[in-house]
């Protein structure tokens, strides 16, 4: 249990040394993120590439 609070007051230095100091700071800031596009990520294999962890 103290791992975890350990790595909840570091999450929060981090968050304090850049400007975010409550949760609805974080959330403000997450929504004006930009956008992340996942599509090359979930995107199928197009036929004969092989996957990254295909042996070779």
């Amino acid at each position: 249990m103290n791992d975890i609070q350990d790595r909840i007051k570091r999450m929060w230095k981090y968050l304090n040394e850049n400007g975010i100091y409550t949760e609805e700071d974080l959330d403000k800031a997450l929504e004006k993120m930009p956008k992340l596009n996942i599509g090359i990520f979930v995107s199928p294999l197009k036929g004969g590439e092989k996957c990254v962890t295909e042996s070779r």
